[in-house]
């Protein structure tokens, strides 16, 4: 299989939980005899794209390091059709929720999520940081109320588009249930991988 794998980070952004867990996958897929292209944000220092352990990896300029925004949807778009016109891709793997917006871009070729957090779980924090925050410190409070608006945004906006991947890989029970019910995920496209590895 050729498979497009897209995340906000990867080891060229320093070391990290989620970079470990990405690195580990694409090289778990290239030992297996699969191709792999990790599209990702750009970097401070380095070439646009490399080769390392017989992963490619393609580093989008246009968008600031380690964070999914702004250009972001638009330019990975752009990069995995232009390298699928190369070599066809046959799955896209979506670290999170940043490759949610390529579900249906290619035809034929299913999307699937791998997800260690959620805007639920955020939600839920955020609100919590609210609530004790405001008696003693209205600013951190209102800061804190600040995110927890515009994570509400993201859950609206992005949300939706996880019920319609083709799989969705989650990482507790907990999430499980989470997916289910706040996300409206369905249990025939849900795959238990305890911690995401």
């Amino acid at each position: 299989m050729n498979i497009a794998m897209l995340s906000p980070v990867g080891p060229a952004h320093g070391r990290g939980g989620v970079q470990d867990i990405v690195w580990s996958l694409c090289t778990g897929l290239v030992a297996r005899g699969h191709g792999v292209t990790l599209i990702t944000t750009g970097r401070r220092d380095g070439p646009p794209s490399e080769m390392r352990e017989g992963v490619r990896l393609e580093y989008l300029d246009t968008v600031p390091p380690m964070r999914a925004i702004g250009a972001w949807e638009r330019d990975s778009l752009g990069c995995v059709r232009r390298l699928h016109a190369e070599r066809a891709f046959d799955a896209i793997h979506s670290q999170s929720f940043c490759g949610l917006h390529l579900i249906g871009a290619l035809p034929g070729v299913g999307v699937t999520a791998s997800l260690h957090g959620t805007h639920w779980d955020e939600l839920r924090t955020r609100a919590g940081l609210v609530r004790e925050s405001l008696p003693g410190q209205p600013v951190a409070g209102a800061k804190a109320g600040v995110l927890w608006g515009l994570m509400l945004a993201r859950y609206l906006r992005e949300g939706p588009r996880l019920r319609h991947a083709d799989a969705v890989i989650a990482t507790s029970v907990e999430q499980r249930a989470v997916l289910r019910v706040r996300y409206r995920v369905a249990d025939e496209v849900m795959h238990d991988v305890w911690n995401g590895i």
